[in-house]
Formats: structure tokens, sequence, C-alpha cells
């Protein structure tokens, strides 16, 4: 089975201190697929670091938040996506990146490995934004 994931990110408006991005992820396959949760935003918030961030200098932005430890994934709490359906969610960067010691403009990419029952796992990558924070 052949797995055809377009994700896109773009720039939301914010303010001082404050990162947002608009994530949003098409199934343009002919089949419904299963979206690991902690391949999303989850009420705005990041369980993994699913973004690379480099700043203007070439640095990466470290990713600062948790890391959860969890067995085998229950398919059953992924996020099941239709074909020819999407998913956009609006996920804070702040609270899990360390932007202090970094100076925009940002290149903003959504790269991850997404496990699914069917296969081991596919790789979903969006298009790399520069953005201004």
């Amino acid at each position: 089975m052949e797995f055809a994931v377009v994700a896109a990110i773009s720039p939301v408006e914010s303010g001082a201190d404050q990162h947002y991005i608009e994530l949003t992820l098409r199934n343009t396959g002919d089949h419904p697929i299963l979206i690991d949760p902690f391949n999303l935003c989850e009420k705005g918030e990041l369980r993994s670091p699913i973004f690379t961030i480099v700043d203007s200098t070439g640095k990466y932005v470290e990713y600062t938040g948790r890391i959860y430890k969890r067995g085998q994934p229950k398919f059953d709490t992924f996020y099941k996506l239709n074909a020819g359906s999407k998913i956009t969610q609006r996920c804070s960067l702040d609270k899990t990146y360390d932007f202090r010691r970094t100076s925009p403009p940002y290149k903003v990419k959504y790269s991850v490995y997404n496990m699914h029952p069917e296969v081991d796992y596919f790789e979903i990558d969006s298009n790399e934004r520069e953005l201004m924070f």
C-alpha cells in the first residue's frame, strides 16, 4: 500500500514571545490512513519534536518539550484521515522550542516517521517555510 499525504505549514500571526504555525495534513491517496497522535498538535501543544527549526545563523532551535516513552502504539488511538480529507491544526511552538538565544528569520519544516498497522512506518515531510516570529 502506498500512502499519499501532503503536509504544509503556514504562518499564523503571533505576538511577542508567541510562536504559532498552522499544520495541514491532506490525504491525497485512495485509502484512509492513520496518523499517530504524537505527530500532531494536541490542543495546540506538541508531544514530540515534529518540527525542525533553524535560525538565521544556521543554528537549530532546540526542542525543550517533553519526550514521552511509550509502549507499542495502540492504533485505535490514531487519528483516521480519510481519502481526500485534511486536518488543520494550530501549533504553539514557544512552549516546546527555545527561541531565546536564536534570531529570525526561521526556517521551519514538519518531518515525521508515522507508524501504521499495514507497514512499519512511512515518512511525512512538509514544505520548508521561512518565518518571522
